[in-house]
């Protein structure tokens, strides 16, 4: 009687063990994933940074815009010409002149050297903007034409 009741037990226990471990199996294998609003848009955009040569290029297309991010005293002493939009990076308005703009068109920023232009491209493409170059060396390097005011 005692062997029938630990085989009737351990039977028991058997059965209960894998009745447990089939229903925990019983869920999907692939999860499900919530997403977000965030998650479904596009990539964001990025700052691209380009040679004189790719800037030529791409200033001669159709709606591209030049921006010059220099003061106002570095400006008169002249600038790439074809450039249209003249907004100092460090004038307290900047962010102001940045809502003013078409954020669909295509921009080339430059400043003296890169730094400036760099930062103010990558303020853009927070802001929204799609299509930011950055000018690699700013107008230092440029062998291009100028202008002056």
């Amino acid at each position: 009687m005692k062997n029938t009741k630990i085989k009737l037990f351990a039977a028991l226990l058997l059965t209960s063990s894998t009745l447990y471990s089939c229903t925990g199996n019983s869920q999907p294998k692939t999860a499900i994933v919530n997403t977000t609003e965030q998650e479904v848009k596009a990539p964001k955009a990025t700052v691209q940074n380009i040679s004189q040569e790719e800037f030529l290029k791409l200033q001669a297309q159709a709606g591209t815009v030049v921006m010059d991010v220099r003061t106002a005293g570095e400006v008169a002493q002249g600038y790439i010409q074809g450039a249209t939009v003249f907004a100092d990076i460090n004038a307290a308005n900047f962010q102001e002149e940045l809502n003013k703009l078409d954020k669909s068109k295509p921009y080339l920023v430059y400043c003296k050297s890169g730094g400036r232009s760099s930062r103010a491209a990558q303020m853009m493409v927070d802001a929204g903007f799609t299509n930011v170059y950055n000018l690699n060396g700013g107008i230092s390097n440029w062998t291009g034409p100028t202008a002056k005011q």
